[in-house]
């Protein structure tokens, strides 16, 4: 079984930039978007963003010199480190081994269970993200046609801060189901990511603040930048070496917006299976997650 040192090494690769990250037969819209649009403009405030990052630590922390220097580059490597990962339900394991995408909520028909008001403000989050008002024409006129090109919207994830060094597989976001797929470095590599929740996060902010706060892994400083002080005094702790169990995991939700399909025979470093070992719907689920890693090649963590 691998170790949790296997998918660290892996996913400390992702913030090189070359064809295994961008080499895909059919890039997306929103893959393509990601590479023109957002990420150059994310780049090139690069410069402001560790000045702006700097001066949150300072501040929070009471840090300067060079020990400010020390602080920013272990608070960049802890997020470097940390697996890129996607919960689910566990009850989503039998359609998933029969699936080759994972899909975002307008390509798998979970539209109807939302609001109106609710997914006319994913849009607004989603636009902002995708920074649609500089995107080129074609790929606007995807975005606003999501029911028939899904694909030009994202998926999300999350990092797995917590955990690190304690072997954990439960994935960054357990709350949203006890299965985690454990990403690999080309799906890093067309993701931006918030310190919070988008959806949350954009309510807090104007829309400039907002898109102000994304990153990437070449630009981590806006996560830094945009933490709240409990988030950057946890973040202190863990890189300290503690992992603290009594920090809520809200504190530690860095959330993913994923640029690019998720193909489960190609991008899946690792599957985790996490519940009551003795309930029947877990015993279940053992067999479904057997069905996953045969049909995709799947290595399996924590899966009896």
């Amino acid at each position: 079984m691998p170790n949790y040192a296997y998918l660290q090494k892996s996913s400390e690769a992702s913030h090189r930039r070359g064809e295994e990250i961008f080499n895909t037969e059919n890039p997306t819209p929103a893959a393509l978007n990601f590479l023109e649009n957002v990420l150059p403009k994310i780049l090139s405030k690069k410069n402001n963003d560790k000045e702006a990052a700097q001066n949150k630590v300072k501040k929070t922390l009471g840090v300067s010199g060079q020990e400010l220097g020390e602080v920013l580059e272990l608070f960049i490597e802890m997020f470097k480190r940390a697996p890129l990962t996607i919960n689910f339900p566990l009850e989503k394991l039998e359609e998933l081994s029969s699936s080759s995408n994972i899909v975002n909520v307008w390509g798998g028909g979970e539209t109807n269970k939302g609001t109106d008001l609710y997914l006319k403000e994913r849009t607004r989050v989603e636009g902002l993200v995708a920074h649609i008002n500089s995107a080129n024409a074609a790929f606007r006129t995807q975005f606003n046609d999501p029911g028939n090109h899904p694909s030009s919207r994202p998926l999300y994830g999350a990092l797995q801060l917590t955990g690190q060094k304690e072997d954990m597989h439960e994935g960054a976001a357990p709350e949203y189901g006890r299965g985690a797929f454990f990403l690999k470095p080309r799906v890093r590599g067309n993701s931006t990511y918030t310190v919070a929740d988008s959806m949350k996060l954009s309510s807090k902010k104007t829309d400039a603040q907002f898109i102000n706060s994304l990153a990437v892994d070449e630009n981590i400083y806006p996560l830094i930048a945009s933490a709240s002080e409990n988030q950057l005094s946890d973040f202190e702790e863990n890189y300290a070496g503690s992992d603290p169990l009594g920090i809520p995991p809200g504190s530690y939700f860095i959330e993913a917006q994923i640029h690019t399909e998720v193909d489960l025979n190609r991008d899946i470093e690792a599957f985790a299976l996490n519940g009551d070992k003795y309930s029947t719907d877990y015993k279940k689920s053992i067999n479904d997650a057997h069905a996953l890693l045969r049909t995709h090649g799947i290595m399996g963590l924590d899966v009896p």
